[in-house]
C-alpha cells in the first residue's frame, strides 16, 4: 500500500470468526483498513450501499464466495463496478476448498471475474500460482490476536504446572461437501486420547458449541501440547497461537507448519497417524520442555515480525466482475443473505463489542 491509498475494505463473514479475527488484526497494523462483516447486512444491496459511503482503493473479500454471490446479481454487480474511487476487487484464499471437485468450477469463475487474488500460506501459493498464474499476486498470512496471546501467556516457571493435550477444531468440518473426518478427529485425535487415557486431553470442538477466543487461548496456555491432525489447512491458526503461548504443537504438514517451525523444530511435523503422533510425544517426554517452549515463542515472534507488514494492494487491470448464473442461483443468494442475517442475529451484540474493542469474540477455526 502506498501513501496515496485512501482506504481498504476487508470483507469477512462475521467479526468474531477466524476470518474476522485475522482481518481485525491486520486493521490494528494499518489504520487504513476497514473490516466489514457480510452477515451484518440482510441483503446484497444494503451491503453495497455501505461500500458506497466512501472512496476506496481496494475491496478484499477474505470470505471469498460472498464476492461470487454479489457478482451473479446483475444490479449489484453494476454498483460494485461503479464504486467511488474505482477500487480494485480482490479475494483472499484462506483454505483448500477451491481444489475440491464440488467447488472448483465456482472458484474458477470467481477468479476470472476478480482483479487479482492472494493466499494465506506458501503451500497454497504453490498450488494456486500454477493454476491461475495471471491473477495470483502473493501471500497475505493470517495474523493472530497477539495482544490476547500476550495477556494469557504463562511465565516459564509455570510450564511445569501445565497438563496434557488440547485439540481445537470442528469435527464436522466439510461434512456437507462430502469430506469425511477432514480434521482427523476420529482417525487421529480420539485414538491418541484413548491410548493416553491417563493424560488430560481437552477437546474444543466448535461442532458442539462455540467457545470464546479468550477461553480457547487460556486453555491452550494451560496445556503442554497441541494436536493438529488435519488433512489440510489454509493457516492452522491454533498452531500459531500455541507457539505464541509456548504450548508445544504436534502437527501434520499442513498450512503454515513448514513456514513457522524452524529447521531444528521440524520433528514436530509428523505423518497423519496416531502412531506417528505418539512417537513424537514419546520423544518429547525425554526433552527439556521448558527450553523447547521458550524456543517456540521466539520462533513465533520472529514469524510475526516477518508477516506483519505484508502488502495486500497491487496495481492490476480491472476485470469484468460479472458472473453468469441461473435465476435459481440468484434467488438462492438473496434468501441466503436473509437467512444468515437472522440466524446470526443473536450474536450481533458480541460482534458490535468485538468491532469496537477488536479483541475477544468467538473463535471459529477455518481450514
Amino acid at each position: 500500500m502506498t501513501a496515496e491509498t485512501k482506504s481498504i475494505v476487508m470483507v469477512v463473514d462475521r467479526h468474531d470468526s477466524a476470518l474476522g479475527i485475522a482481518a481485525h488484526n491486520r486493521a490494528k497494523v494499518d489504520s487504513r483498513i476497514i473490516v466489514l462483516a457480510a452477515m451484518d447486512y440482510p441483503s446484497p444491496r444494503k451491503f453495497i450501499r455501505r461500500l458506497e459511503e466512501q472512496p476506496l482503493d481496494l475491496v478484499l473479500f477474505t470470505w471469498r464466495f460472498v464476492a461470487w454471490e454479489l457478482m451473479i446479481l446483475v444490479a449489484v454487480s453494476r454498483r460494485l463496478n461503479s464504486l467511488e474511487g474505482r477500487p480494485l476487487i480482490a479475494v483472499l484464499i484462506p483454505d483448500h476448498l477451491g481444489t475440491l471437485p464440488s467447488t472448483k468450477t465456482k472458484e474458477g469463475k470467481l477468479l476470472e471475474a476478480v482483479d487479482y487474488f492472494l493466499v494465506t500460506s506458501l503451500r497454497l501459493a504453490g498450488i494456486y500460482s500454477n493454476i491461475y498464474p495471471s491473477k495470483f499476486r502473493g501471500v497475505l498470512h493470517d495474523l493472530p490476536s497477539d495482544d490476547l496471546i500476550q495477556s494469557v501467556r504463562p511465565s516459564e516457571t509455570d510450564f511445569h504446572d501445565r497438563q496434557g493435550f488440547t485439540w481445537i477444531g470442528n469435527s464436522q468440518w466439510g461434512h456437507n461437501m462430502g469430506l469425511v473426518d477432514h480434521k482427523g478427529y476420529r482417525k487421529v485425535v480420539l485414538p491418541i486420547a484413548s491410548e493416553l487415557r491417563n493424560v488430560p486431553f481437552t477437546m474444543i470442538d466448535s461442532a458442539d458449541k462455540v467457545t470464546s477466543h479468550q477461553t480457547v487461548l487460556t486453555q491452550l496456555s494451560q496445556s503442554r501440547f497441541l494436536v493438529q491432525a488435519s488433512r489440510d489447512e489454509g493457516t492452522g491458526l491454533p498452531l500459531l497461537e500455541a507457539m505464541g503461548v509456548g504450548t508445544i504443537p504436534i502437527t501434520t504438514s499442513v498450512g503454515i507448519a513448514e513456514e513457522v517451525l524452524p529447521n531444528d523444530l521440524k520433528f514436530l511435523i509428523v505423518g497423519r497417524s496416531p502412531e506417528e503422533f505418539l512417537a513424537c510425544y514419546s520423544r518429547l517426554e525425554t526433552m527439556d520442555l521448558v527450553s523447547l517452549s521458550a524456543r517456540l515463542q521466539v520462533a513465533y515472534t520472529d514469524y510475526l515480525e516477518e508477516i506483519k507488514h505484508e502488502t495486500m494492494y497491487f496495481p492490476a487491470e480491472r476485470s469484468f466482475r460479472t458472473i453468469e448464473a441461473p435465476m435459481t442461483s440468484k434467488l438462492m443468494v438473496k434468501m441466503k443473505w436473509v437467512f444468515r442475517y437472522f440466524r446470526h442475529g443473536s450474536c450481533k451484540k458480541v460482534r458490535r463489542n468485538f468491532n469496537s474493542s477488536r479483541e475477544g469474540g468467538q473463535y471459529s477455526p477455518h481450514s
